[in-house]
């Protein structure tokens, strides 16, 4: 896919919520989106505090003046960093933007945050975002049966 210099990944705002929480539809993509400790329907800023996101862990990637996707990245220990809460607009998917999200935020894990491995969870039966990760270079390193999500982990050199 060729890049697009009009997708730009950029520190998320507050109201960058606004739009993302509009693509959760209901409690259980929101659980599975954002983890148990988020609650739904919630506010921008009420998730924003949730997430403990900021402009230093949270992203958006914008098309031109349009959100489009939105992750953060995660500190866990000495130099790994843990990408959480990916999700793309749902009008957009298919068009290669989730690969473009992870690639922009793999990059700012090693240039903004010194990561030398980048974790990420991936429930069992989202095939097409574990195809994408294993395509990414992510390995499985643990199942959780229990809560049916895979633990992936890479390398970043």
């Amino acid at each position: 896919m060729p890049c697009d210099p009009s997708i730009k990944l950029r520190p998320a705002r507050v109201d960058d919520l606004d739009t993302v929480l509009g693509w959760v539809p209901d409690a259980e993509v929101c659980r599975r989106w954002a983890g148990p400790n988020v609650a739904f329907p919630g506010t921008p800023n009420g998730v924003w505090l949730e997430m403990a996101a900021s402009p230093d862990n949270a992203f958006a990637l914008i098309d031109g003046a349009a959100l489009v996707g939105f992750g953060q990245l995660l500190a866990r220990d000495y130099r790994v960093v843990h990408m959480a809460r990916l999700i793309v607009a749902p009008r957009r998917r298919g068009q290669g933007l989730g690969r473009r999200l992870c690639e922009a935020l793999i990059e700012t894990a090693r240039d903004d945050f010194a990561a030398r491995r980048l974790t990420l969870n991936v429930y069992a039966d989202n095939h097409v975002a574990h195809a994408l990760y294993s395509s990414l270079g992510f390995r499985e390193l643990l199942r959780d049966d229990a809560r049916e999500v895979i633990l992936m982990s890479r390398t970043n050199a």
